[in-house]
């Protein structure tokens, strides 16, 4: 199925709030008058020539679109290194020796044990953790 997204610029390609208002409400009601079978059998080209023909265009060219998200361990350790070096060593022991930080977005796991936690608070350094502890 497609669907139409319009997107409002930021304030300042238009900086006149009342001006700014009333184009995007001309924006809108131009895009409401599409068909469903408008939408789901014409080209973008069609569509926005169709809706926008009086406006200044630019149609980018298409890109394949892919899953990716921000997470890192990096961003993780950040967040331990928020805590302060006590409290995210005690959140360590709280949970038997090792924390795990998930991503809310993506699944990720980043594991981090005590040994990991004090080498953050050492040289803030966020490699993966070794399989070999000393």
């Amino acid at each position: 199925a497609r669907g139409l997204l319009l997107q409002q610029l930021p304030a300042d390609r238009l900086k006149e709030s009342d001006e700014r208002e009333a184009s995007w409400q001309h924006a809108m009601a131009l895009a409401d008058t599409l068909k469903a079978e408008e939408l789901l059998g014409l080209d973008n080209e069609t569509l926005l020539h169709r809706l926008y023909h009086q406006e200044a265009l630019r149609l980018f060219d298409p890109r394949d679109l892919q899953f990716r998200c921000s997470c890192s361990r990096e961003r993780s350790s950040r967040a331990l290194i928020s805590l302060g070096q006590a409290d995210a060593e005690a959140l360590v022991q709280e949970h038997g020796g090792s924390v795990e930080i998930d991503c809310q977005f993506c699944s990720e796991r980043y594991l981090f044990d005590a040994a990991d936690v004090l080498q953050l608070f050492i040289d803030g350094s966020i490699e993966a953790p070794s399989d070999t502890r000393h």
